[in-house]
Order: structure tokens, then C-alpha cells, then sequence
């Protein structure tokens, strides 16, 4: 069931995007759905009339910032068109390394489902026991270039990334769209946090540092969690078409739910 909250003076324009604002909707990542599934809540509103959120399910958000470094690193040529992303989304084409094939593909992120928005995440923990991964796992292992990630705890943002700033990939999992062969998609992988996270969020993505990637593409060994650093950040990220630096800068935590 949707967790329920009182909001007040909601305002909400802009056309649909995937995990952003609807018109009669708003964008506050506070409810986690365990399937891995971008849902809604429900909020009731002390003014009339009832309201939908839409909340991207963790891990939601991230960046990809290091277009310079991809190629320093692992002699990575990224797409020409492909700039520097603050606030990556579901459903938006994402860097991949594929196991076993050369360079980069952009890919869709979360794989289609007929009857509920798109799976975006994958729990380590359980993936050679669902349909949906356990056949994946031998040959269609993949790497997201990443340099940061969004977490949410009570509507707060939180922006996480190593502490030297490096960047990294998360490990993922990639498939033929169904009933389009020349499609793909792509997955990331998610774990129990740990104690530094947990706070925050019981779940973080599975991380592997660039001097790892092999381990992960090549002999399907997962690295130990990183330590991460991480800050509150301004709830326009909440917004997907908010995709600039402004989204990573620090901000006062805000502890009120007021949408203006």
C-alpha cells in the first residue's frame, strides 16, 4: 500500500518524462517499491483535490559527468552526441560496456513490462533465482558508467560518489528488448547497504571501481562495497528535466513537505 503524507500547495506543470513531473503530479522519491519497479503514492492533500507522486524507485537517479575521463582510464570513445548528465532518469538511453563486445552502447535504462512501469533494478542477492535475470547472468553482463548516484530519505535528496570523485560503473545486467530484436536494455544491480549508507537507504547500487571492471565482465566477481561521501542536495533534482550542476551542489537539508 502507498504511504501516505499531507502535502501542501502542490503545483505541478510540464509534460510527462519518465520519473518526473505529470500534470496533476509531482516528483518526491520517498516510497521504495521492493520489485524494482518506478511506482506511485498516494498523497492527500489538506485542500482539495487528491494528488499522485511519482517516485523513482532506488536506485533512481545518478550522473555521468566524466566524458574526459572515460577515455583517459579505459581508452573509452563515448558517442559523439553523448554530453555530461547530472540527472540521469529511467527509460533514458545510459553508457554501457557490454561483456564481451568492444567500445560503448547507449541503452535504455529498465526493462520493459507489459503490466507495471519499467524494472530498473536487480537485487544481487536474488538474481539466479528470477525468471527475469538468472538467464542473463552468464553472458549478458554489463558495466553503466557512472560518477554519482541520488538517494532519497523523507523526500530529502542525497547525492553520493567516492570520495576522490572518480569515476566508476555500476554493475548491471543487459537483454534483447522483448518482441524487438534489435533493442536492448539495460539493469543496475542493487545490494543491502552498508552501515555508512544505511542511514539514508537499506539498499545501494553494486559499485565497481574501473580498476575492477574485468572481475565484473570477464569472471562475474563482485568488489566490496566502496566508501562512499555523500550531501543533501536541492529537491530539484526531483525534476528530470533539471540536468545541470546546480542538480550535485550542496544544499540545507529541508524537512518540510511544501511544494510551491
Amino acid at each position: 500500500m502507498p504511504r501516505q503524507v499531507q502535502a501542501t500547495g502542490i503545483s505541478c506543470r510540464g509534460p510527462h518524462r519518465a520519473g518526473g513531473a505529470v500534470a496533476g503530479r509531482v516528483c518526491v522519491p520517498f516510497h521504495r517499491n521492493g520489485a524494482g519497479h518506478c511506482r506511485s503514492a498516494q498523497v492527500h492533500s489538506d485542500k482539495k483535490p487528491f494528488y499522485i507522486i511519482s517516485i523513482p524507485h532506488m536506485c533512481g537517479r545518478f550522473t555521468q559527468t566524466q566524458t574526459e575521463t572515460a577515455k583517459a582510464i579505459a581508452d573509452i570513445e563515448l558517442p559523439p552526441l553523448f554530453k555530461g548528465r547530472y540527472n540521469v532518469a529511467p527509460t533514458q538511453p545510459v553508457v554501457v560496456i557490454r561483456q564481451g563486445k568492444s567500445g560503448v552502447d547507449l541503452i535504455p535504462w529498465g526493462f520493459a513490462t507489459q503490466h507495471a512501469g519499467p524494472v530498473i533494478n536487480a537485487r544481487q542477492e536474488t538474481l539466479r533465482e528470477k525468471p527475469m535475470f538468472k538467464s542473463l547472468l552468464h553472458a549478458h553482463r554489463c558495466l553503466i558508467l557512472a560518477d554519482g548516484y541520488y538517494e532519497w530519505n523523507n523526500a530529502q535528496p542525497y547525492y553520493f560518489q567516492l570520495p576522490e570523485k572518480d569515476l566508476f560503473a555500476f554493475a548491471g545486467l543487459w537483454r534483447t528488448a522483448p518482441g524487438n530484436g534489435a533493442a536492448m536494455e539495460t539493469v543496475i544491480l542493487t545490494r543491502s547497504a552498508d552501515s555508512a549508507i544505511r542511514p539514508i537507504h537499506d539498499r545501494m547500487p553494486v559499485i565497481v571501481p574501473h580498476t575492477d571492471w574485468s572481475d565484473w565482465l570477464e569472471q562475474c566477481r563482485l568488489p566490496q562495497p566502496p566508501s562512499l561521501a555523500f550531501h543533501p542536495v536541492s529537491r530539484k533534482v526531483n525534476n528530470v528535466s533539471c540536468d545541470d550542476p546546480s542538480c550535485i551542489q550542496p544544499a540545507p537539508e529541508q524537512t518540510r513537505f511544501n511544494f510551491l
